[in-house]
């Protein structure tokens, strides 16, 4: 812990957390360290202030010159952290994807969670894991199937095979409408990236290589990477600030985003001119897809990408806590 000017106390915040060991976000200190401000005054209004930070997932040092003050401090952030244990990401799957589980579990461990935070739901297993009293910090879409032409106002072209699933198609678009609903933040994956859209208005693509747009298909091995993506008009604002203006993505998809739904800002495209990321045009909540598979790569900026996510997730545990118990599922 870097130090502060004699006899000042500071909070020196060191992560991001799992709630495996304090070793694990020590591990990582060097990564991100960030002084959060010089506190004065009494313990309890150093404790309030603590209480309502936004964001979980943090390993907090606290140095005071008097004893009463690291108490308070200490008190506060111990219980913020507990919340940790009860928020839970709602990650919808196909029925025929169980290797999602793994894929996903290390890429919420390279991020700094818990794949104990992680809840999976199927078409099968919605009405249980789903259920509307059932309390989430937000919605991950995983990769799938294509979207139903119908679901966006177009016929299926001749000629083009598409690998269709109307039970994933329904449980998505509800979820997402019930991400909107409840203000969850959203991330969302190839496939994912593109029923947004769809929810939102805009259409897709039904294969590139008849669009003129070829080589966004490479299967194997899941993290080769395929070709560049480019920040445009805002880059994604603060979600994707730890990303560089160019960056290598893996690629498997043979469909992408058309017209772009009216909510939605392109962030990100390929060098073809394919949308590669969209994000929801709102000022606090995070709704970002992705066309590419982030986890399946190591890289800093596809890791940050979770990060970002989990904090946002975390963010309204960290005020209000959670309102129940949620049940889960793998």
């Amino acid at each position: 812990m870097q130090g502060g000017r004699k006899g000042r106390p500071y909070i020196d915040m060191v992560g991001p957390v799992t709630l495996w060991s304090a070793r694990a976000a020590r591990a990582v200190s060097e990564e991100v360290r960030c002084i959060v401000g010089t506190l004065g005054g009494c313990a309890q209004q150093n404790a309030d202030t603590v209480a309502h930070w936004p964001v979980l997932g943090w390993c907090v040092h606290a140095e005071a010159s008097r004893p009463a003050c690291r108490k308070g401090l200490l008190t506060a952030v111990s219980e913020r952290l507990s919340y940790n244990e009860r928020m839970q990401i709602l990650v919808a799957r196909s029925d025929n994807r169980p290797f999602e589980l793994a894929r996903f579990d290390a890429a919420w461990a390279r991020a700094g969670g818990d794949p104990s935070e992680l809840v999976f739901v199927t078409p099968s297993t919605a009405t249980e894991v789903a259920a509307p009293d059932a309390v989430f910090g937000g919605l991950l879409l995983t990769g799938g199937p294509d979207v139903e032409p119908a679901r966006y106002r177009a016929r299926p072209e001749p000629g083009v095979k598409m690998n269709l699933d109307r039970e994933r198609d329904a449980l998505d678009l509800g979820l997402l409408e019930r991400a909107e609903r409840e203000g969850w933040p959203v991330l969302a994956v190839c496939y994912g990236c593109q029923v947004m859209n769809v929810f939102y208005g805009g259409t897709l693509i039904q294969d590139l290589d008849r669009a003129g747009k070829p080589d966004h298909y490479v299967a194997e091995p899941k993290d080769h990477l395929a070709h560049v993506v480019r920040k445009c008009g805002r880059g994604g604002g603060r979600w994707l600030d730890s990303c560089p203006e160019e960056f290598l993505v893996n690629s498997r998809h043979h469909q992408a985003i058309g017209e772009v739904a009216p909510p939605l800002d392109v962030i990100l495209t390929a060098p073809d001119g394919v949308v590669e990321a969209v994000k929801l045009r709102h000022i606090s909540r995070l709704a970002v897809g992705v066309q590419w598979h982030p986890e399946n790569l190591m890289q800093a900026e596809h890791v940050s990408l979770f990060r970002a996510f989990r904090s946002a997730c975390l963010a309204p545990f960290a005020v209000h806590g959670p309102r129940s118990t949620i049940p889960g599922a793998r």
